[in-house]
């Protein structure tokens, strides 16, 4: 799976998306069309109905209105983004802090795959469902949150429960996340008909039994009229979901299977679903606008959003005899006299590079860009060594949004001058909250032996807690995380790279709200230079670094001197 080629995939979906929102609006502009002029423009002797020009414009106009301004009020209403979606369903956030030990286990699941994709860590919403199921939503990866049922936690073990977050961060990596909820918007628009027709035929019928039949019975007509067409627009939105999401089921199964090299992880999810006597379905009163959103189909739907549950299986495991595993085949795990905790975090562990102790050489540059949001099992397994690496009271002080920032502050804190932590101490305690300089200092102490993969890992890892950090707080916190920076007057490649990190993952950057972009080699000159420049000064060890700057350069086909 090519990270950015299935990037660009999606966007291509977004205007298939469009021109099969155009095809519905033009059947239901003609539907209207001629509920209107049967109305209007009939001929009461003969029954022929007229073309009349001025009220086709009108129809047109009106649908577009319509049709329009539902699906904008919708997209608004959604403009909160995964979060929103998952509140909608009834999910409630889980707390990094949970004492059950399989909500916890389903916390490390992600947060290691996450690490392992090198995607910023989604929050995680809990939905009080007995069925199986899961959804990932939100407009970028980096607003991306992840909704997991409690039959989900509850009857899947560790293995399946890894194929089915593999599964949804498929959907994160390949920029399926957008596309699902501008669905939700569009097709809100098109449903709004039925509503409005259920709304006129109420008032028809109304107003035919108290007042006059001649107003009643056209309200009556047209509200039964709108209520058919309405109808038609769920057939077209169904139809919609269908054709959408289908083929992005397969794709992301299969993208499952790659990330983890586990097929029995996901399709033993599938077979516990099949199974389950609850299996998918969701009674959320909003599971039906969000069914293409799911693992599983939420709902029962003569157009289903995702293929049969027995062919996504054999797809997966072709040696499967078609036999779903019950409830009672289900493996249990034992939960340990300490719940709060899944794996065993140690303080002061060094985590080696293999398990089997031998050094592993650097990485080739030419297989990083290739290597982009492939979460292998290979990759997954180091994350999960990472975090048994850290400290755990570390690990606590992260999941919490004070904390985490004095984690944060205490990675730039000097410790070779001095003055220069003084100095930044002194800036903690006059700028910041009360309390942040001695937490900040306690928290310094842990970090001394950890590597920069570590402490890189920590930021993405509490990237949940800086997310409930309002807009004022969060500017207020990169000006801090500047000022420390630059307390000694210089900026060292850590400290750019932790400035970056936190603007592009964990803020409201202009690249997070807009991913995708139009800039060019050509307007971002400066920052290829800065990354070239730090590429080539680290990477060539006493070798000159000009040569392999200036080469950089003449490969993207910019002059070096640009920036």
């Amino acid at each position: 799976m090519d990270f950015f080629e299935h990037q660009e995939q999606a966007r291509r979906k977004t205007g298939l998306l469009v021109i099969y929102f155009a095809m519905a609006v033009l059947c239901i502009f003609g539907a209207l069309f001629l509920l209107a002029s049967f109305i209007f423009s009939r001929d009461p002797e003969s029954g022929m109905i007229f073309w009349n020009m001025a009220l086709a414009g009108w129809v047109g106009l009106g649908t577009l209105l319509v049709v329009g301004l539902g699906s904008l009020y919708k997209v608004s209403a959604l403009a909160g983004g995964g979060r929103t979606v998952a509140e909608s369903l009834g999910g409630k956030l889980l707390s990094q802090d949970s004492a059950n030990f399989k909500e916890k286990r389903l916390l490390n699941v992600i947060e290691e795959m996450a690490l392992a994709s090198g995607t910023p860590v989604p929050p995680t919403y809990l939905m009080e469902e007995p069925s199986i199921n899961a959804f990932a939503a939100g407009y970028s990866p980096g607003k991306a949150v992840i909704g997991v049922t409690r039959g989900c936690i509850e009857k899947l073990n560790r293995e399946e429960l890894q194929g089915v977050m593999a599964h949804e961060f498929s959907h994160i990596l390949n920029g399926d996340m957008r596309m699902n909820i501008r669905l939700i918007g569009i097709l809100h628009g098109i449903l709004l008909l039925s509503a409005i027709g259920y709304y006129m035929m109420r008032v028809g019928g109304y107003s035919g039994r108290s007042r006059s039949r001649g107003n009643g019975g056209a309200l009556l007509i047209g509200g039964v009229g709108m209520l058919a067409i309405g109808y038609i627009g769920a057939f077209f939105a169904n139809l919609i979901k269908a054709a959408v999401s289908r083929q992005r089921e397969y794709l992301a199964d299969a993208s499952a299977v790659q990330f983890t090299r586990n097929p029995r992880g996901i399709a033993g999810a599938l077979r516990q679903i099949g199974g389950f006597p609850a299996g998918s379905k969701l009674k959320a009163p909003n599971a039906a606008e969000c069914s293409h959103m799911f693992f599983s189909p939420g709902i029962a739907s003569l157009f289903a959003t995702h293929p049969p549950l027995a062919k996504r299986i054999s797809r997966i495991d072709p040696e499967w005899k078609g036999t779903e595993q019950t409830p009672s085949q289900i493996p249990q795990e034992v939960e340990t006299s300490a719940p709060a905790t899944v794996s065993s975090f140690s303080t002061g562990k060094t985590i080696p590079v293999r398990t089997d102790g031998e050094a592993v050489p650097p990485p080739d540059p030419r297989n990083v860009i290739e290597a982009a949001g492939k979460a292998t099992q290979t990759r997954i397994k180091h994350a999960r060594e990472i975090v048994d690496g850290l400290p755990q009271v570390l690990l606590d002080q992260i999941h919490e949004p004070f904390s985490a920032r004095a984690v944060i502050y205490a990675l730039l804190l000097d410790e070779s001058n001095d003055k220069v932590r003084e100095k930044q101490i002194l800036q903690l305690s006059n700028q910041s909250e009360p309390g942040t300089s001695k937490a900040t200092l306690d928290a310094s102490g842990f970090l001394h032996h950890l590597s920069a993969e570590q402490k890189f890992s920590l930021v993405e890892l509490a990237g949940p807690a800086i997310a409930h950090l309002s807009p004022v707080q969060f500017s207020s916190f990169c000006r801090t995380i500047n000022q420390l920076a630059v307390a000694d007057e210089q900026i060292n490649l850590f400290e750019w790279a932790l400035q970056k990190l936190i603007k592009h993952e964990l803020g409201e950057s202009e690249e997070r709200r807009n991913p995708h972009g139009t800039a060019t080699i050509g307007t971002i000159a400066q920052d290829c230079g800065v990354i070239l420049g730090a590429l080539a000064h680290y990477g060539q060890g006493d070798a000159p670094p000009e040569p392999a700057y200036n080469q950089g350069f003449a490969f993207l086909g910019v002059d070096a001197s640009t920036p």
